[in-house]
């Protein structure tokens, strides 16, 4: 989540975690509450004015299977190829 927050205090606040310095009433958008910025909003020297959800990533297009000749001509597709099968005559004289 994207949040916007502003410093409250009617001084300069650091907040070392984030590497960020606000002026008095400026504001900033950060990606996500750091440690010192959770205990700075529970203190109310800081405040979460918006938050802002990420937007969702765009649907991935899907690409239609090519069909094979057979297909296009309007036949069935052959199934796997077969091996030729040869019958041995059966030996009944023992």
């Amino acid at each position: 989540m994207r949040y916007t927050i502003r410093n409250l205090r009617p001084s300069v606040l650091h907040i070392p975690d984030a590497a960020l310095r606000l002026t008095p009433g400026q504001t900033t958008v950060v990606g996500n509450l750091t440690s010192q910025m959770g205990a700075l909003v529970a203190a109310q020297a800081l405040e979460v004015v918006v938050a802002d959800p990420i937007p969702p990533a765009p649907p991935v297009p899907t690409v239609p299977i090519q069909p094979t000749g057979e297909e296009k001509r309007g036949r069935k597709p052959s199934a796997a190829p077969t091996l030729p099968v040869t019958m041995e005559p059966a030996h009944d004289a023992n």
